[in-house]
């Protein structure tokens, strides 16, 4: 299971991207390594990631495989993503719905809780 935010994709994408291309690479594919490797991880943006690949499809927005909603902050369940893994993505939404059918024990419904797992500061007071 995996959290997936855009500093998530930005901190692994030059991991995934050797993944994705593994053994002898072409010049471009090797060029590319290189500037990702060389990225400050913990301040480039999704932007800076694909100006580097040429497309934004390594770090951005996923699609829940339940709804189909496009979020910036999602969770990856099942196998690591490959061509044909048993992974799905899912929303905080349909999560939130996963959880209800467990029933109201099976986990907290405490609102700072809540904001801390889509990643907001709890609220004071």
């Amino acid at each position: 299971m995996k959290l997936i935010t855009e500093r998530t994709q930005v901190r692994d994408v030059a991991a995934r991207w050797r993944a994705q291309y593994p053994g002898s690479r072409t010049d471009d594919k090797d060029a590319i390594a290189e500037k990702l490797d060389a990225l400050d991880v913990d301040t480039a943006t999704a932007e800076d990631v694909a100006a580097i690949i040429g497309n934004d499809s390594w770090c951005g927005p996923s699609t829940c495989n339940e709804c189909g909603a496009v979020v910036t902050v999602a969770v990856m369940v099942g196998e690591e993503p490959y061509y044909e893994s048993a992974t799905a993505t899912l929303c905080f939404a349909c999560v939130e719905k996963a959880l209800s059918l467990m029933g109201p024990n099976s986990y907290s419904t405490d609102p700072p809780v809540r904001q801390l797992i889509i990643g907001q500061q709890p609220d004071s007071g």
